[in-house]
């Protein structure tokens, strides 16, 4: 069966994972409005692997054990985790993973930032300003030989779009545009407690997405053969 690790400090070993939401989602059409939902504490689900083309293939070809490696990019949602907090789970050819965040908010806490000054400039908006944040990097390697299995993240299964776990230190709003390539990411995200919460970025035309708080708590997740 699965092994779960908990690390703190270097390799601090914790697991990660989602709550049902209290209520439905509900539709806002200007400023975010906060809507009572469970933070993200305990969350199980399946191990997907995808081709170049993001086609799903199947998992028989991924090595047996997988080390799955989650850290905490602070101030932020693009850029370098910090390592001091972690968290490890190996994952068998079961491809099932559960993640346990109940007793680690005040480790991840610790890490979080408020929101970075590239990041504003950019065009992205928390509000309040002090509010630390951060998003929860994902690395998929082989268990036996600690070798990358390529890019990684969470997926909503039945349409295969991309889920982000992220972090709040206080009830807020995460609000803007911004640019990261030739992707354009539409932000309009409300937050009513301290927590890790699904986000989910839809895709509306070509190269545009609409980034909103994600409230099903269904999630793979997916790793992404390399090119």
């Amino acid at each position: 069966m699965k092994n779960s690790l908990i690390i703190l400090t270097a390799f601090f070993m914790i697991a990660c994972a989602a709550t049902q939401p209290e209520n439905k989602r509900v539709e806002t059409h200007s400023k975010p409005v906060i809507i009572k939902h469970r933070p993200v504490v305990l969350f199980t689900g399946l191990v997907e692997y995808f081709d170049e083309n993001k086609t799903r293939i199947s998992s028989e070809r991924l090595p047996d054990d997988i080390l799955l490696y989650f850290a905490l990019v602070p101030g932020g949602v693009f850029g370098n985790p910090d390592p001091a907090v972690s968290v490890v789970d190996v994952v068998d050819a079961s491809r099932v993973f559960q993640l346990d965040l109940s007793n680690q908010y005040e480790a991840f806490d610790s890490v979080a930032k408020p929101l970075e000054a590239r990041w504003k400039s950019a065009g992205l908006v928390v509000q309040p300003e002090s509010t630390k944040i951060g998003r929860m990097g994902t690395f998929a390697y082989d268990q036996k030989y600690r070798s990358s299995l390529g890019s990684a993240g969470f997926i909503e299964p039945d349409s295969n779009s991309s889920l982000t776990l992220i972090y709040v230190g206080q009830s807020c709003t995460i609000t803007g545009s911004m640019k990261s390539g030739h992707k354009s990411y539409s932000h309009n995200l409300s937050f009513p407690d301290k927590g890790f919460y699904w986000v989910k970025a839809q895709l509306i035309e070509k190269n545009t997405y609409q980034v909103e708080n994600y409230y099903e708590g269904h999630a793979n997740f997916a790793i992404y053969q390399s090119e």
